[in-house]
């Protein structure tokens, strides 16, 4: 299987940041792991597969939007190494060719104005995604999150308090993509050659993916409540998670929760 291109650029910036004269808003280390993040928040939420094709208006939605609804962060002091690492990433990528200087430039003024408000969008509870404000929730009552059995503990109260609580929670709404546009695509594809039917239903039934799919369509039933865009409620999100073996959605993916030190 070929190598995710955002690891391969991971990677590279590793080396690139880790060279000894270089000069860095940020270190190293830190450096290297809130890369890794943001480029794969980049990938998943903004649908760019290479942080070249960053444009005007994208730094703002992946630290303003983006960062603050899908990674969970304990306290202010835990992000202060992400805008260091995003001048050092556009740094890496005008000097590397991947971004004319004048693109580079264009978005490091962007950055300018969108670090004051960064953690304060972070913290704003408003902003949160529902799996976020779920794994705040735990930690204010005092759950360790690492505890697999008070999670579980902690989803059962949930569970038994549920239609009073999930009135709260608010869940996300993704926009519609245009796949086009996201994935970079051609305005016509090459022609391709599928596998025969039975070839292809043999491997769908090896899916671990699909078989998730079809265990969560069973578990769900034909009646089971929705909320009025046809999503589960909160309650039913979690005992979902706990009945796909999946845990609370809490990261790395498709949730992101930043490492404390």
């Amino acid at each position: 299987m070929a190598k995710d291109p955002m690891e391969k650029i991971s990677a590279e910036f590793s080396r690139w940041a880790a060279a000894p004269d270089r000069k860095l808003s940020g270190e190293p280390t830190a450096d290297a792991a809130e890369v890794d993040l943001l480029l794969g928040l980049l990938r998943d939420h903004l649908g760019l597969g290479d942080p070249a094709r960053l444009k005007p208006g994208d730094l703002e939605e992946l630290l303003l939007d983006v960062y603050p609804r899908k990674v969970t962060v304990f306290d202010a002091a835990d992000i202060q190494d992400t805008i260091p690492a995003v001048r050092d990433l556009l740094t890496f990528l005008a000097d590397t060719g991947r971004l004319a200087d004048a693109a580079a430039r264009k978005l490091g003024r962007e950055l300018d104005q969108v670090a004051p408000r960064f953690a304060g969008a972070v913290m704003d509870s408003s902003r949160w995604g529902m799996a976020r404000s779920l794994t705040q929730a735990m930690v204010t009552d005092g759950v360790d999150i690492t505890d697999s059995a008070a999670v579980q503990e902690w989803i059962a109260a949930y569970n038994a308090n549920a239609p009073d609580a999930t009135a709260d929670w608010d869940f996300d709404e993704d926009e519609d993509q245009n796949l086009k546009e996201a994935f970079g695509l051609p305005d016509r594809l090459p022609a391709m050659r599928l596998p025969a039917p039975d070839e292809l239903a043999a491997l769908a039934r090896k899916s671990p993916l699909l078989a998730t799919a079809v265990r969560l369509a069973e578990w769900s039933g034909p009646r089971r409540a929705v909320e009025e865009e046809f999503e589960l409620t909160a309650a039913d999100t979690i005992a979902a998670a706990a009945e796909l073996g999946t845990g609370p959605p809490v990261g790395p993916r498709p949730e992101y929760r930043v490492p404390r030190g």
